[in-house]
């Protein structure tokens, strides 16, 4: 096993952080890319540079990881704009990797208009959340006096080792802040979640460590349960949606419990249940969703309907959680939602997590359910306006991502492979050594999956041709 490695990287101006390596230095750029993604919670693409002794220490493009070892320093550059592929190739405009992406960009009848702006940037998007539980929690700044007797503990601390034992008003007041924090994000969170607070409060403030306490945490854990617990009360009598979907009032009988059927966000999803925009009402929404109706089935119309869609998401997503509607219901109350641009099944979600776990733990009957998901989205892949708006995070982009950090692993699978099929993958990866290019190198991997498991790989994407006559009354 290879000895660890620690890089330093750049982040930004006056921002660098430790990236450690258990394993050693990755086989592949893309593996190198997902260890900083998951260490420096970075979301944004961005390119690698290195710190080239032949060239005084300047940053130069990173194009080998030959040329970096241990306690090197790598700078990131983020992309502003998606980069021409290199030497110019284009690929092939029936590759399953093209076509998905050529459905992210934005229709040539909409007069110009990106359907790819910041969903959530939206002045009718106020009451959402635009990020997601961040990979290490930032503890907030409490008010003047808070700080000032944290300050003055944690250098008693440093010279002496004494810890602090707050008053219940200064101890209320760490709690506030925190729990202010906390629901930026989420109002309920998993024990993990608040291990991952109290953890972040003592590393801030040391001060604040508890004696006794194997974690030195364990007591602030308990309290912030309790904190939130209480605070969530006052949310629902201020009309949250996201709590009093489960106030007793709004249980089914029978289920009168208050721990029966607690409807929450699953680890994906951020804008769960969120709150009517200023100055909308469930009446204004409901009108929106009636003008829909007629305004999908006009032609060249994506503009105004993506537009009104964006403004009734929170009348949809309260519709969702609170009555759970039958599917069909559903689909003829809302038929946009299942037109191009405005959905993407969630299968690509499980397909990511799926394809990380079957290559790492060589599990070929989970290969199999990885195969039935494939086939799953990209028969019925539309966009994913939806997805973002739920856990803004853009699908595809995320999907290609993590397929370009796991296809290294993947060839492997597919190298070991023998006999009819393993010529049969061959055959599939040959265009992979003719070009360098992104989408060919994506399309041989897709589709050598589906070889591998028996599949025709030729049924992996599905082109079909709108009629406008079958939406015309």
């Amino acid at each position: 096993m290879a000895a660890p490695v620690k890089l330093r990287v750049i982040l930004g101006e006056n921002n660098a952080q430790r990236l450690i390596l258990p394993s050693g230095i990755p086989e592949s750029l893309g593996e190198l890319e997902q260890q900083i993604r998951r260490q420096c919670g970075v979301e944004e693409d961005f390119r690698l540079q290195f710190m080239d002794v032949d060239f005084g220490n300047e940053f130069t493009n990173l194009v080998s990881l030959t040329e970096i070892q241990d306690k090197s320093t790598i700078k990131l550059i983020f992309n502003s704009t998606e980069p021409t592929p290199a030497g110019g190739l284009a690929s092939s405009p029936n590759s399953p990797a093209a076509i998905l992406m050529h459905q992210d960009q934005p229709s040539s009848n909409s007069s110009g208009t990106s359907f790819d702006t910041d969903i959530l940037s939206s002045p009718e998007s106020t009451s959402v959340r635009s990020s997601g539980w961040p990979l290490f929690f930032h503890v907030p700044q409490f008010s003047y006096d808070t700080e000032l007797q944290l300050s003055r503990a944690n250098n008693a601390f440093k010279e002496s080792g004494t810890l602090l034992n707050p008053d219940p008003k200064l101890k209320s007041s760490i709690l506030d802040g925190l729990t202010q924090e906390m629901v930026k994000y989420k109002v309920y969170l998993s024990d993990r979640e608040f291990e991952d607070v109290a953890e972040a409060l003592v590393l801030a403030h040391p001060c604040l460590k508890e004696p006794g306490s194997i974690t030195g945490y364990g007591g602030w854990k308990m309290s912030l349960k309790y904190k939130l617990a209480n605070y969530r009360m006052k949310l629902r009598r201020l009309g949250c949606p996201e709590v009093t979907v489960n106030a007793l009032l709004s249980k089914r009988d029978g289920r009168l419990s208050a721990a029966h059927a607690v409807k929450k966000p699953k680890k994906a999803e951020v804008n769960y249940c969120p709150s009517y925009p200023p100055g909308e009402t469930a009446e204004k929404q409901e009108n929106i969703r009636v003008a829909l109706l007629s305004e999908v089935m006009k032609r060249n119309n994506d503009v105004n309907v993506s537009s009104m869609m964006e403004k009734s998401f929170a009348h949809r997503r309260q519709e969702v959680v609170v009555e759970a509607p039958m599917i069909a219901d559903f689909k003829t109350r809302w038929p946009a939602l299942f037109s191009v641009r405005q959905v993407s099944k969630l299968s690509c979600a499980g397909i990511t997590l799926f394809l990380g776990k079957a290559v790492e733990l060589i599990n070929w009957e989970l290969l199999c359910c990885l195969i039935t998901l494939l086939s799953l989205c990209f028969d019925f892949l539309k966009l994913n306006a939806e997805f973002q708006r739920i856990t803004t995070v853009q699908l595809q982009s995320k999907f290609f991502r993590e397929l370009d950090a796991l296809s290294p692993r993947l060839l492997k699978v597919y190298a070991k492979k023998g006999g009819l099929q393993g010529q049969k993958l061959r055959r599939v990866l040959v265009p992979m050594t003719q070009t360098d290019d992104t989408d060919v190198r994506r399309e041989c991997i897709l589709k050598g999956l589906c070889v591998y498991m028996n599949e025709d790989p030729e049924r992996l994407v599905r082109e079909y041709k709108v009629c406008w006559s079958d939406y015309m009354l």
